[in-house]
């Protein structure tokens, strides 16, 4: 049976609606760690453990690859094995978004303007480590939740000119910006990338606008097999107005064409299938090579 400690851990990550699929994957990760530390495994518990982080937010593959780590190495060498991987995502984990945020910095110019939606925490580290360049950054408010409010606040403690727009007016900022810089719960090998609700009008606006569009991400957000359609969005109650309560989608699925460029703890490329299983591949040749042939 699953203690408390781990299933208090599984739902905290379900109701989470601020913090993003990076912290979402170190919390399961920490909460399956401490699982493997605690005592001893058997296979059914495994298989019960990583099943619940799995479907904790289908929506982030990041939840998908912890699950995938755990279960596997565990399968393949035991709960020795299952420790050493889980240690060597989070520490993975740790050094990706620095590396991210400075692969980012080729792509932003001295006088930059940019717009964003959503509070990824890769785009906040990348924007203060370009703090000293940008003009201008526009955040949407991104609701339901309103989560960039939150980001425009903490750009502006650091001293960057953050404007918060609301998410239907975004294409009237786009004339004035040079790119449309957006973070990932999910991305397919398609592509596709799946992000907070207000995504896709955005990057369409952008490609009409003739605006380049660049993701953000850590490749253990790459789902391996998943298709874009078979990516469950998840839909929560939208209580922001009194009208009622009707239950709205939390996640865009953005089609691979509207998306100019990636950039992820390898580097700056092209936003295309290659590329993507080209960087989860090497993703696992750092944490967990033996997985390399795990569908």
């Amino acid at each position: 049976m699953l203690p408390r400690t781990f299933l208090r851990a599984v739902e905290e990550i379900r109701r989470e609606e601020l913090r993003g699929a990076s912290w979402c994957a170190w919390r399961a990760a920490t909460a399956l760690l401490d699982l493997s530390l605690a005592g001893s495994l058997t296979h059914s518990l495994v298989d019960e453990a990583a099943r619940l982080v799995e479907e904790a937010n289908r929506s982030m593959a990041s939840l998908y690859n912890v699950a995938l780590i755990f279960r596997e190495s565990y399968r393949a060498g035991g709960r020795r094995a299952a420790i050493s991987a889980l240690r060597s995502f989070l520490d993975y984990r740790s050094r990706s978004s620095g590396r991210i945020a400075l692969s980012a910095q080729e792509a932003i110019s001295a006088g930059s303007s940019i717009v964003t939606i959503s509070y990824s925490s890769n785009v906040e580290r990348i924007l203060n480590a370009a703090r000293d360049v940008l003009r201008r950054v526009y955040v949407a408010e991104s609701r339901p939740g309103g989560e960039g409010i939150f980001l425009a606040k903490a750009l502006r403690s650091r001293g960057i000119p953050a404007t918060v727009v609301p998410d239907a007016a975004l294409h009237t900022v786009l004339g004035e910006v040079d790119m449309v810089l957006v973070g990932a719960d999910t991305v397919t090998l398609e592509p596709c990338l799946i992000n907070k609700v207000g995504t896709l009008p955005l990057t369409l606006a952008a490609k009409s606008s003739r605006v380049p569009v660049v993701a953000v991400f850590e490749s253990y957000k790459v789902h391996p097999s998943a298709t874009c359609s078979d990516v469950e969005v998840v839909r929560r109650p939208y209580r922001e107005v009194p009208y009622g309560a009707p239950e709205v989608p939390v996640f865009d699925k953005v089609p691979g064409e509207l998306v100019t460029l990636q950039v992820t703890e390898y580097g700056i490329e092209r936003f295309g299938s290659d590329e993507l299983k080209r960087a989860y591949e090497r993703f696992l040749d750092e944490v967990a090579p033996s997985l390399r042939r795990t569908p």
